[in-house]
């Protein structure tokens, strides 16, 4: 998805970023470099801000992402699997579908992950009520022991990762423009 901002040399020129890291229109100053907001978005350049942004952002959730999966890994669970099972645990047994939806996956990879949990007892799949071909998936007792057990290492490590070192407005500041992005990548899937 990108590179460590370190890899980045600050005085790069376009062609190195473009061939060496696949970032396209890069300018290596704040001044906007890209054509109007009327141009086609292939068209547009990052500034130097923009790019900077982009590369912490990508650079943060990566980082975040190796500590989850170590903490998870402690648990037998990858990320998505806990994610499966805290989907359940907080919002109850759910159709396949909603709960791909609900976890920004595909159908094919979830029906994948939830028979690796079926395996292991932590979730169970039925008929879906007045669906023939729809199918529900609960967790089970294990399943709920497993994830509740995962929980207070998790929260630790989210709280020591990002919000120890951040006030209220700070998170709004960073949570508000993040949902506006989220709403507008799920209305392009």
């Amino acid at each position: 998805m990108g590179c460590p901002s370190s890899e980045i040399r600050p005085r790069a020129g376009s062609f190195e970023l473009e061939q060496v890291h696949g970032i396209r229109g890069y300018s290596n100053s704040n001044e906007k470099v890209f054509p109007t907001s009327g141009e086609p978005v292939a068209d547009r350049k990052l500034d130097a801000t923009e790019l900077a942004t982009y590369q912490a952002l990508v650079t943060a959730g990566t980082l975040i992402e190796r500590a989850v999966t170590a903490q998870l890994a402690e648990h037998g669970l990858t990320p998505l699997q806990f994610s499966i099972l805290a989907t359940l645990l907080t919002q109850g047994e759910k159709r396949m579908r909603d709960l791909a939806d609900a976890i920004v996956h595909s159908r094919s990879g979830l029906t994948y992950q939830v028979t690796q949990l079926e395996k292991q007892g932590l979730v169970q799949r039925s008929a879906a009520a007045g669906d023939d071909r729809g199918v529900q998936v609960a967790l089970t007792a294990e399943g709920r022991a497993r994830v509740e057990g995962a929980f207070p290492g998790h929260t630790a490590l989210v709280r020591d990762a990002i919000f120890d070192h951040l006030d209220r407005a700070e998170l709004d500041a960073i949570r508000e423009p993040l949902d506006g992005i989220v709403a507008r990548l799920r209305e392009r899937r």
